[in-house]
Parts: C-alpha cells; structure tokens; sequence
C-alpha cells in the first residue's frame, strides 16, 4: 500500500534472488556430504550434534576438530539440517575460499550481487550460521583473502555464526594463521573417533564389515 516512488527506492529482504541462488550452491555442498554407510547404515551420534549446537548457542564460532574420517562434516551437516528451519544457514567447500576476494566466490557460485550487498541482505536475515568444510585445506594455497574477507564480515555482523571443520593435525595452525588473525572469539569441538558400539551398530546392518576373529 505504500506509493510507488517510495516501493522503487527498496527491494524485499526475503529468500529471492540472490539468497535463494546462495542457498542453492549451499544444498549442492550440503548434500554432497554422506550421512550413511553404504546408503543403509546410519551412526546419529545425537550428544555430539547437542555439542555442537550448545557451542554454536555460546559463541561466534565453532571448530570441528579430530582425525580423518571421524564424522565431522556429517556432524556439520545435521547441525546445518537441524537449524535451517530458524536460522539461515549456508555451506561452503574451504577451496572455494582460496581466491583474492569474497566477490570472487559469490562470482564462481553465479551470484549476481557483490560481497557488500549480499552481506546486507543478510543482515535482514537476523541470525546467520555459515560452515565451511575442511578449512585446513586452504593452508595449502598461498591466496586465501577470501576467506579473511568472510572472517571481517563476521566480526562486522554479530549475527554470523562460523562452523568449520579441520582435521585435527592442522587445527592450532588454523587457529593462529587464519582465526588469528581478527582475534574471533571461538569454540573447538573434539569429535572422536567412532566406538565400539558405534561400529557395532553399523556391522548390525552391515555384517560383512564384522572384523575377523
């Protein structure tokens, strides 16, 4: 009901446009992600995701930490899952970081907007839960600003929550290198290894992965 001159000045703030294609490159990383074993077996590890939904409640951001194989993307992903209905959540491959600038990123996920005016879509979105998998990956490349780029709008918008994913032997040199360097204030969540009854579990529905005796 408001007029036209006022209605050409704003654009609505909901999931068209640019957030929704950022939610479609999201589902794609998301859903690359494999939740079961051999599409049958499932390990929920319910007090892990109560973990690390309980971090991300108490700070800006959470690091998923532990050795290869352990579960921490699948823990990442049932977080995101579990959050999506009230939070606008996103999900980035670590890689798609290691370029010179954040617009470079909404670029290659075909974003027609640039890094300023998503962010400020975003802000109408109240609390905002991004993860990237496998952040250790980008200390292989020597271009990373992207990344750091993604850590200052976080520092910028308090309602940016960081969920990230190292493998265990890197995680002090990602603490130090990369979330260092604008002294965010974060969380390290130890994921272990699988259990015996964890893995028993598995060999119920499984049984052709039973160890030989």
């Amino acid at each position: 009901t408001l007029p036209d001159r006022l209605r050409q000045r704003h654009m609505a703030a909901g999931l068209g446009g640019p957030l929704q294609s950022l939610a479609g490159h999201s589902e794609t990383t998301l859903q690359s992600i494999h939740t079961t074993i051999a599409h049958v077996a499932a390990i929920p590890r319910a007090a892990l995701v109560t973990q690390v939904l309980e971090a991300l409640d108490g700070g800006q951001a959470v690091v998923l930490t532990g050795p290869a194989g352990c579960g921490k993307s699948v823990l990442a992903r049932r977080a995101v899952e579990l959050l999506r209905p009230d939070v606008f959540c996103l999900m980035f491959r670590a890689e798609e970081f290691a370029t010179s600038h954040i617009d470079r990123v909404l670029q290659h996920a075909q974003i027609s907007v640039n890094a300023e005016r998503l962010f400020a879509l975003l802000a109408a979105q109240g609390r905002k839960v991004i993860a990237v998998e496998s952040v250790e990956r980008l200390l292989e490349h020597s271009v990373r600003d992207a990344f750091s780029d993604l850590l200052r709008l976080a520092q910028q918008d308090g309602g940016i929550q960081l969920l990230l994913t190292c493998r265990d032997y890197s995680v002090e040199t990602v603490r130090s290198s990369l979330l260092g360097q604008l002294s965010l204030r974060h969380t390290v969540v130890q994921v272990p290894p699988l259990t015996d009854e964890e893995l028993a579990q598995v060999v119920t529905v499984l049984p052709a992965l039973e160890r030989p005796h």
